[in-house]
């Protein structure tokens, strides 16, 4: 067999290829339909990415198809990992992109640090930086998001079992799963504190806390209420408690920003704000517009 022959070269399919994923993706850029200014600007990021990326390795001339090849494998220890795995998820199809961000998040093609994290927070970043079509990949790294960082078993032990009253006594809000996950993503950086995290993803899932917890939204509560009531007159039917239930719940549940202060919230006040008064201003308004319903 030739040395050159690509038949030579074999990779995990979830090992990233910088250099063919830096060459597809210019591919890509130049096929999109719009003004030549804008797609050379685009490239000329890819440019100075790639370099990047190659002067924090050793590149080696003559080798063959393999190691020349292996050579531009991304290894999860590299300065830019996080922004060329963003970059080829672009490119993947979208049904293997759940095996892939497991396969790396558990280890299995090296060692990662905050792993999680930075799909939430980065990959989404870096993925906006690209002019083609990638929607697809975009919601298939939200699922995976919303399945792995905001997913927990409130029962899966009685520490967190007693957090919550059961249903029997306390029926839960009926919020639509699509709503639920919405309201953990969006609302998970105003927590007051990480410590209370089991209690803020058990409270958007619309139990009620027990013992006189209550979650602090570092936010207004017209801001919040606002969102609920979105939610609650959308024609999805995402929140379809009626505002009596949603008012205890919320009342039970929460405290909001007042004055630089964490604040419960009173009953009068709350149904006022649900029936929409006080409606925040549009900047500090969320849209639901971007919600994913299936």
């Amino acid at each position: 067999m030739n040395k050159n022959s690509p038949d030579t070269y074999v990779k995990n399919p979830y090992v990233i290829n910088v250099r063919k994923c830096y060459n597809d993706l210019k591919e890509r850029t130049q096929q999109v339909n719009i003004d030549n200014e804008r797609k050379q600007i685009v490239i000329e990021i890819l440019d100075h990415e790639f370099q990047f990326f190659c002067s924090q390795i050793i590149i080696k001339e003559d080798l063959n198809y393999s190691d020349d090849n292996k050579q531009y494998e991304l290894s999860t220890s590299h300065v830019s990992f996080y922004k060329w795995l963003a970059y080829d998820l672009t490119l993947q199809n979208h049904t293997t992109i759940q095996s892939m961000l497991t396969a790396y998040s558990v280890g299995t093609l090296g060692s990662v640090v905050n792993f999680n994290n930075e799909i939430e927070f980065m990959i989404p970043k870096y993925m906006s930086h690209l002019i083609f079509n990638h929607k697809e990949q975009d919601y298939a790294v939200q699922h995976w998001i919303k399945e792995n960082n905001y997913r927990i078993d409130l029962y899966a032990n009685k520490e967190n079992s007693e957090l919550f009253f059961s249903e029997s006594i306390e029926p839960k809000i009926k919020i639509a799963p699509e709503a639920q996950s919405f309201l953990k993503t969006n609302l998970i950086k105003y927590l007051g504190s990480d410590s209370q995290r089991t209690l803020f993803l058990g409270a958007m899932e619309g139990l009620y806390l027990k013992d006189n917890e209550k979650v602090f939204l570092d936010l207004r509560a017209n801001v919040f209420c606002d969102l609920i009531k979105q939610l609650r007159d959308d024609r999805e039917l995402l929140i379809t408690s009626n505002k009596t239930q949603i008012n205890k719940w919320i009342c039970n549940n929460f405290l909001f920003n007042l004055k630089g202060s964490p604040a419960p919230i009173k009953k009068s006040y709350c149904t006022q704000l649900l029936s929409g008064r006080e409606e925040p201003s549009k900047a500090n308004r969320f849209s639901i517009k971007d919600l994913i319903v299936k």
